[in-house]
């Protein structure tokens, strides 16, 4: 007689636990974060067909053989610094008066730093002015494994005063570079 008692005690137990297995499972299907699936793009539409002609890119002009020549003659890397120097060294404000000097520090010589330092602390505040400059070409004067001496042509344009018109005009800047190891530093920079 236990027998059957027992029986249908471990019957029972069975069956809860069964119920509630199930119920977790359920539970945890409805509660459980989903994935985000990603929202359907609609393909995109086609534009309506018009007499108009896509603008074509402005074709280069073909390249001479007298500038294959002259970027051949450029140590190589001096021509890129001569100009991302060049503007750098030509833009400043009275607002930072010292900071392009200081972003142009790792590619001066000592001789250009201590001199730069000397401009620098010349400047005086007072109204506002300001350059922008942006390097157009360069002509290699000179060069040799130990130096050269690069000339940047350069559009600047000068603001004076808060409310003043600004100034545009075009300068010369004249850059003596000299090999320090590897690489290649500016020694001295004039305009012209």
């Amino acid at each position: 007689m236990f027998e059957n008692i027992d029986r249908r005690k471990l019957i029972i137990y069975g069956l809860i636990a069964l119920l509630v297995i199930i119920l977790v499972i359920i539970l945890l299907w409805i509660f459980w974060p989903k994935a985000k699936t990603p929202a359907a793009v609609a393909p995109p539409t086609q534009p309506e067909a018009t007499n108009q002609i896509a603008p074509q890119p402005a074709a280069l002009p073909p390249v001479t053989a007298e500038r294959l020549q002259e970027d051949k003659s450029y140590p190589l890397g001096l021509k890129q610094l001569a100009m991302a120097f060049a503007e750098r060294f030509g833009s400043y404000s009275t607002d930072e008066p010292v900071k392009n000097m200081a972003d142009l520090e790792p590619f001066m010589t000592v001789n250009l730093k201590n001199s730069a330092a000397l401009q620098t602390d010349l400047e005086s505040p007072g109204i506002f002015s300001g350059f922008s400059t942006k390097a157009l070409s360069t002509n290699l004067i000179s060069s040799n494994s130990n130096g050269a001496i690069i000339i940047v042509k350069t559009q600047r344009t000068q603001t004076l005063g808060a409310d003043a018109a600004s100034k545009t005009f075009i300068a010369s800047l004249e850059l003596t570079a000299v090999k320090s190891g590897n690489d290649w530093k500016i020694d001295s920079a004039k305009w012209q």
